[in-house]
């Protein structure tokens, strides 16, 4: 089958308004818009994947300048459920960044608000996630499925770069609501460190993460650009009457990059787990282990 990824029409009536209309993201975070070529990990953070962020049908609009940008726009689910005689939801997405920098460093704070309403009734909703890494179909914590009308989440991210070294992280906060019951909050986030062991600059551009380019790439008389990267990731669950499980994460990246469209990833994560969905001789506190590589070639 033939899956629509990533599709849409742009215009930039004035240099600083950008106007999309099509299948691309919402505005969730600083790690969600960033390209996955350009990550610091394999995979996003555990929360990017348990609250079901994806690519939606919509109109946004993206108004940037040197020290702010501001984004918002309206969603519906994606280009095939829009077909759907039984109806899907729609979505408001929003994000507001201040980038200033001081000297040679960049700062970036920023925030962002969805509201997703899920067909004016009610839907059925899960959220759960793979450990650390997507290369396994197992989910040790899973809230299973359960009917909500609403969904509200709220993001906060800030991050710090200066030459090779980076600081980020984030938070993002996932009400739902659930018609006769109490409705939970469910909390995940990450905090990361990185540096560029060879003295290459950490890319940032237009409030995301962007292409390291080495400065001396391999067989130009360098070895291109080695990045070592720590992460401790958390993503809980558990909240009114919903035991979906708590996982935490501490992770570690090596990256390198021989030339600029190259990359080579290792990752190993230590995870904690709480309440998981999957016992293990009964037990459902427990700690697992993963490891994962990957080459990577982009064009």
């Amino acid at each position: 089958a033939v899956a629509l990824n990533h599709v849409h029409l742009s215009s930039t009536p004035t240099k600083d308004l950008t106007l999309i209309a099509g299948y691309h993201r919402p505005f969730f975070g600083l790690e969600e818009l960033t390209s996955d070529l350009y990550t610091p990990m394999m995979e996003r953070a555990s929360f990017s994947q348990g609250f079901g962020f994806e690519r939606r049908l919509g109109l946004s609009a993206t108004y940037a300048t040197k020290s702010v940008v501001a984004q918002a726009g309206l969603f519906t689910d994606d280009a095939v459920a829009v077909n759907d005689s039984t109806g899907k939801s729609w979505s408001a997405s929003s994000r507001f960044v201040f980038m200033p920098k001081i000297g040679d460093a960049q700062l970036h704070f920023g925030v962002s608000a969805n509201l997703r309403d899920l067909n004016g009734s009610t839907a059925t909703v899960r959220y759960r996630a793979r450990p650390f890494l997507r290369t396994t179909d197992l989910r040790l914590i899973d809230t299973k499925s359960f009917l909500a009308s609403r969904e509200l989440g709220i993001g906060a991210e800030a991050a710090f770069i200066q030459g090779p070294f980076h600081a980020t992280a984030e938070s993002h906060w996932l009400n739902v609501r659930r018609p006769g019951f109490a409705d939970p909050t469910f909390n995940g986030g990450y905090a990361e460190v990185g540096y560029i062991l060879t003295g290459d600059d950490t890319a940032y551009k237009g409030s995301l993460y962007d292409r390291i380019k080495p400065r001396k790439p391999l067989g130009q008389g360098g070895l291109g650009a080695v990045q070592l990267n720590l992460r401790y990731d958390w993503l809980d669950l558990n909240d009114a009457g919903i035991v979906g499980g708590s996982q935490r994460t501490a992770g570690v990246a090596l990256i390198w990059i021989p030339i600029e469209y190259v990359r080579f990833v290792a990752n190993y994560g230590h995870i904690w787990v709480r309440d998981s969905a999957e016992s293990i001789a009964g037990d459902r506190d427990y700690s697992a282990d993963a490891f994962g590589l990957r080459a990577q070639l982009d064009f």
